[in-house]
């Protein structure tokens, strides 16, 4: 690279480096490690300094990233402010109350209510950015129906990184499957097809990661949830004031490689800009800001359809069938003495089946969006009321499939799920402390006024559902080895004409505690990186002991008819407040003998009991007295509401293994512990291949599943949405009972 081009990509018009400061060659001496010799070390010139090593300027930060969602006179003619300390509660236009603080708002869209009061002084933060508010921005069709932006504009993939006067070879990004640490390449075309100018205040290329709940009860297209937690902006590939590049005006092809600094879109000129994205390892830790769990802040798998990817390819749809002459997909059937089926677009019938809420998602794509301000457009827009605002002038998505694998070892998951119960046993601790303090202050008892003296003197000090914090409760250990998932259940005898059904003995069922981990299959015809070492074979043993009741009639042990297994997919959601705890497997099914065994009997009804007492206490004592705090009431109303969703898939695929086959059983004389009975044992060795499974609910052949049709995401956990996979094994015995045992187990990259 020539020294005049490195200085070109450094320099931005307010005369400063990237740094906001002045770079300069000094020599510094520094000791040798092998001699006591001084030895110059020189600080790197403009032309060795990596230009992603750079901080960008004031201007293209203020012009990009942090451009306020209020419209604001830019004068590009002065230098930059200087910076000087400040109290931060000095800085005028913050809306007191942070995130949370009213229990009754919706937590995930509450990250836009700080709505400055005096846009002069707006702080610098993400909340109050452009690209913060881009789902809540107006459209030109919207405002408009029918009025044109004259701007098309396309996302194009590739398979490495773009250069200037080199082809590049396109990929179809609706068949690839990216992982942690891929590369997502490529480049935007943008062409104005009307015959003047364009004028736009920003164009950004951002990569997001969001997930969305539509049916907001005041609008139905919008959504109840809409929390970003991943937001990557390509500098280089939006318009900013700095130019990177001023070597190269146009590409090989007679695309133009650069904005006019003016900010507009010259008639009939196509624009090409390279952009590239590197998927992060983790999220940050404010993609759970309320809690800061773990395993809230891994990257999520992509599962739903969106409602803005289904619309985009019903759009697609349309437009290919106008170039082809071809009649367009109509959701209302039409007349005819003979019914036909409605043709089945691809968008619907190559659907992913990953088995999600219908109504949510979890995406990831290329935004690329032309802002300009409403005020700019007066002539063709209806009258405005209010204050200027800024509008989307053209959009385009690049919707992309990621499947993140899990890179932690075996530590680090005892250790994760040691901390997931400690803070769920916190968690409930708190709650029940809470409900007997107002309890004892009610009916004005000794135990209360100690109890309120220790609560009023820790009021004001943050409680944090930490391990940390945890001192002196239960200890829990992690996964040792001799712990089992155990079931115990009585068995009666087989009903007949002349006798009713009597009691024949209790029979425990029980398997070895195990990390099991399945190996995630990719849908068909997606192209996968991954190279996994894992199976998607499953094997382990499941133990018998049976007890009997002592009658001589029934002292024997049941006939085994059958083994059966199924998968059972859990998926949970949280449509207003952050999820707080992470959800053990042991929370879902405490394998019991009971037909309630699961999430909802288990944790929501306690918690909505929980809730009830708080809050009949709370309008007793006040909050206060009691010390329930904002985030605490989200905590439980969030688990009290939390939605559920099962799902049971037939494994075909289960091999039974067991010495001198199903019928016969060891037996063990009687010993003090069970009154001397006999007791009967044996072990069934059950190993399956969970690569076809065919789901009860979903219609369609073993071809369409084999193809991949139904696939399941790998296991994860978030503050909306998360997923739990648990292997059903049956066993069914002659007298037409049946015992069945949950394990769970990890479906992983």
């Amino acid at each position: 690279m020539e020294k005049k081009s490195a200085k070109a990509r450094l320099s931005s018009p307010d005369g400063m480096n990237k740094f906001g400061l002045n770079l300069r060659s000094s020599d510094v001496g520094v000791r040798s490690l092998t001699g006591d010799e001084l030895r110059p070390m020189v600080s790197p010139s403009y032309e060795e300094v990596p230009i992603w090593n750079i901080l960008p300027s004031y201007q293209l930060y203020e012009s990009t990233f942090s451009k306020n969602i209020t419209p604001t006179d830019e004068d590009m003619m002065y230098n930059p402010p200087t910076y000087e300390a400040s109290s931060p509660a000095s800085s005028p236009g913050i809306v007191s109350g942070a995130v949370g603080t009213d229990p009754t708002m919706n937590y995930f869209n509450s990250q836009s209510v700080r709505v400055p009061t005096n846009t002069q002084d707006l702080p610098n933060r993400w909340e109050n950015s452009i690209l913060a508010h881009t789902h809540q921005m107006k459209r030109l069709t919207d405002i408009k129906p029918g009025l044109d932006s004259n701007l098309k504009i396309e996302i194009v993939v590739t398979e490495g990184p773009c250069s200037k006067g080199i082809p590049s070879k396109p990929v179809d990004i609706s068949r690839q499957e990216y992982h942690q640490g891929a590369d997502i390449n490529g480049y935007v075309l943008l062409e104005n097809i009307s015959k003047e100018k364009i004028n736009f205040d920003m164009f950004s290329v951002v990569f997001e990661g969001k997930v969305s709940v539509m049916g907001d009860a005041n609008d139905p297209k919008k959504p109840s949830v809409f929390f970003k937690f991943l937001n990557m902006f390509d500098y280089d590939a939006s318009w900013s004031p700095v130019q990177l590049d001023q070597t190269a005006e146009t590409d090989s092809d007679g695309t133009v490689l650069k904005f006019p600094l003016e900010k507009y879109f010259e008639p009939h000129v196509v624009y090409k800009k390279f952009f590239s994205f590197k998927l992060p390892d983790r999220l940050l830790d404010c993609a759970c800001e309320a809690h800061s769990l773990t395993r809230h802040c891994e990257l999520l798998p992509s599962i739903g359809l969106a409602r803005d990817q289904f619309m985009q390819s019903i759009r697609k749809l349309r437009q290919r069938g106008r170039q082809t002459g071809s009649a367009e997909f109509s959701l209302t059937p039409t007349k005819s003495n003979t019914p036909k089926k409605k043709p089945i677009p691809p968008i619907v019938n190559e659907r992913i089946k990953d088995l999600s809420f219908p109504d949510t998602a979890i995406s990831y794509s290329i935004e690329t969006r032309v802002v300009a301000k409403a005020s700019n457009y007066r002539k063709k827009l209806p009258p405005m009321e209010g204050a200027d605002e800024f509008i989307i002038l053209e959009d385009c998505s690049g919707f992309v499939r990621i499947i993140p694998g899990n890179r932690s070892n075996e530590v680090d998951l005892e250790n994760l799920e040691t901390e997931a119960r400690l803070m769920y046993r916190n968690l409930v601790d708190r709650i029940t402390e809470k409900i007997a303090l107002g309890n004892d202050l009610i009916n004005n008892t000794d135990n209360g006024v100690s109890a309120l003296t220790r609560n009023l003197s820790i009021t004001k000090r943050r409680q944090l559902y930490t391990s940390s914090s945890s001192k002196g409760m239960k200890s829990i250990s992690p996964l040792k080895n001799g712990e089992t998932y155990s079931i115990s259940l009585p068995l009666k005898r087989k009903q007949t004409i002349t006798s009713a059904a009597k009691l024949s003995g209790l029979l425990e069922i029980s398997t070895p505690k195990m990390n099991h981990k399945i190996k995630y299959v990719p849908p068909f015809n997606f192209v996968s990186q991954s190279h996994s070492n894992l199976s998607t074979k499953l094997s382990f043993p499941v133990d018998l002991n049976f007890i009997p009741s002592g009658d001589a009639k029934t002292d024997k042990a049941p006939e085994i008819k059958t083994v059966c297994c199924e998968i059972v997919v859990f998926t949970y959601r949280s449509k207003k407040y952050p999820v707080p705890i992470e959800i053990d497997p042991e929370l879902v099914y405490k394998n019991v003998a009971s037909q309630t065994d699961n999430f909802e009997h288990n944790v929501s009804q306690p918690f909505k009991k929980y809730l009830n007492d708080i809050t009949n206490l709370t309008k007793k004592l006040g909050a206060e007295l009691l010390g329930v705090d904002a985030r605490l009431s989200m905590d439980i109303k969030a688990l009290a509401d939390l939605s559920c969703k099962y799902h049971n898939l037939k494994v075909d695929d289960v091999q039974i293994r067991s010495d001198k086959g199903l019928s016969n059983w060891k037996c063990e004389l009687g010993s003090p512990a069970n009154n001397g009975k006999g007791q009967y044992s044996k072990t069934i060795n059950v190993s399956m291949d969970l690569h076809h499974s065919l789901s009860k609910e979903i219609n369609g052949s073993n071809e369409e599943i084999h193809k991949g049709y139904l696939t399941l995401v790998p296991s994860f956990q978030s503050c909306v949405i998360g997923r739990i996979y648990f292997l059903q094994v049956t066993i069914k015995f002659q007298n037409h009972e049946s015992a069945s045992i949950k394990i769970p187990f990890k479906i992983q990259l």
